[in-house]
């Protein structure tokens, strides 16, 4: 996967992260760790790695 590729795809997972974390937020009604919220968070954290991931090594990569 050449740089840009990494790059765009990095701020792909983050966008996608972030709408996880919103909602999750949204979810979050009576009890904060109910079974949607802990999904929703669960998988915002795997996006934000990834995307955090792939923006390190696209601007690593020459």
């Amino acid at each position: 996967m050449n740089r840009q590729r990494k790059i765009i795809w990095g701020f792909i997972y983050l966008m996608i992260g972030s709408l996880f974390i919103f909602a999750a937020a949204y979810e979050a009604q009576d009890t904060v760790w109910n079974a949607a919220t802990i999904f929703f968070a669960a998988f915002a954290a795997f996006d934000v790695r990834m995307g955090f991931h792939h923006l390190i090594k696209g601007a690593m990569q020459k």
